[in-house]
């Protein structure tokens, strides 16, 4: 992968990753950057200290070696995002453009405490974004097609619900 190449074929804009995005490091919050020396000091001003472990690095460098596994994995998560996203949106959910392993939603009833509430009853895991003044959307992973179905039938319920 030329990462440094995109980022200059970009403009001049700064290419910030997470590398966890194609499912390679799922859990692991690993990222990188490939920016200006610029960008890189403001983001160290943030960045907390010892931020990625060592094993997470070394993940991290194991998976990028394998850029075919990578290309596989980023394929898989833009057709379920692409799937994923059109079963929400039949359901009357807003569904907003996105090239990442998670969707961002409008709900078409309810706050999204609410739906959080449900979906962890059954087992979904979602992410009300009420504290960043988005009471009626959520944060959704996109999942393995398994994962995405159970999603989709524990929406369905919860729709019923507040029906």
């Amino acid at each position: 992968m030329d990462l440094v190449g995109a980022a200059g074929r970009t403009g001049g804009a700064d290419l910030l990753e997470e590398a966890d995005v194609v499912r390679v490091l799922a859990a692991l919050r690993v990222g990188f950057a490939v920016a200006r020396p610029a960008v890189i000091a403001e983001l160290h001003k943030v960045r907390p200290p010892f931020n990625v472990s060592a094993i997470g690095q070394a993940a991290a460098l194991a998976a990028l070696s394998h850029p075919s596994r990578v290309r596989c994995c980023a394929q898989l998560n833009a057709r379920e995002r692409a799937r994923l996203s059109v079963e929400l949106a039949e359901l009357g959910f807003r569904v907003y453009p996105s090239a990442a392993n998670f969707l961002l939603i409008g709900l078409p009833t309810g706050d999204g405490r609410v739906w959080f509430d449900q979906l962890s009853k059954a087992g979904v895991i979602v992410r009300s974004l009420g504290p960043y003044g988005l009471d009626r959307h959520l944060r959704i992973t996109v999942g393995t097609r398994r994962e995405n179905h159970r999603l989709i039938r524990a929406v369905r319920r919860v729709l019923r619900s507040l029906a």
